[in-house]
């Protein structure tokens, strides 16, 4: 398939990649109080990651016991006696966009649409693929990577990126794809995506209708043994 895999052509595998994931190394590379190092061209105060809170409903003496075994701290909510606990556990993530002259930037409350909305719940809204940049001209900066720093603690983390344009859905071709506990993990988005339909274009109304559909992240407990 000379595509990106979608919801409108047969399921095939693609020709070539589109999309790609790296690890690059533990969740000690980043810094919440620095930012993104490394990694230049960012906008002044918008490389910064912004932490999401998630609750998992685990077994208190696993999670316990998992947790000792990967020296993390347990946060739980509350204390009990029950078998079962509600824990939290904290992950970095950053939508990166990039504008055709290297500017980058990490998405955040600034852009919200809605200004009433929290950066805490960016997984649970639609993401736009492009954004205007900084740029002295008019351009525009596109939604090109997704960073995860992935929490000290015995989970894992769920990815399913799902872009929709006005009548198809782009995806990986494959199912829900599964991070390690304390890493950082950068996924690189296509920087076409075509079906067959043709190709998405920000020249035309497509646009406005493009974005990052929500909830692509996910995370549970997976016991260490």
């Amino acid at each position: 398939m000379e595509c990106v895999p979608n919801t409108s052509s047969i399921a095939k595998p693609p020709l070539f990649p589109s999309w790609s994931l790296v690890c690059l190394g533990s969740a000690s590379l980043y810094s919440r109080k620095i930012g993104l190092r490394d990694m230049p061209n960012f906008t002044s105060g918008l490389h910064y990651l912004i932490p999401i809170d998630f609750y998992l409903t685990v077994n208190r003496e696993k999670w316990e016991e998992d947790m000792k075994m990967i020296g993390g701290i347990s946060r739980r909510l509350r204390k009990t006696t029950c078998e079962n606990t509600r824990e939290r556990v904290k992950l970095f993530i950053g939508f990166e966009f990039e504008c055709l002259r290297g500017h980058r930037f990490i998405f955040g409350q600034k852009h919200l649409s809605n200004k009433m909305d929290s950066t805490s719940k960016l997984i649970n809204l639609d993401i736009p693929l492009w954004l205007k940049c900084r740029c002295r001209r008019s351009s525009y900066a596109q939604l090109m990577r997704l960073h995860i720093v992935t929490p000290k603690a015995p989970v894992t983390v769920f990815i399913n990126p799902r872009v929709q344009s006005r009548s198809t859905i782009f995806h990986t071709g494959e199912k829900p794809i599964g991070l390690e506990y304390s890493r950082y993990y950068v996924m690189r988005f296509p920087y076409i995506f075509g079906g067959s339909h043709g190709i998405l274009r920000r020249q035309n109304d497509d646009y406005k209708m493009a974005k990052l559909l929500a909830n692509s992240i996910s995370v549970i407990h997976s016991p260490l043994n």
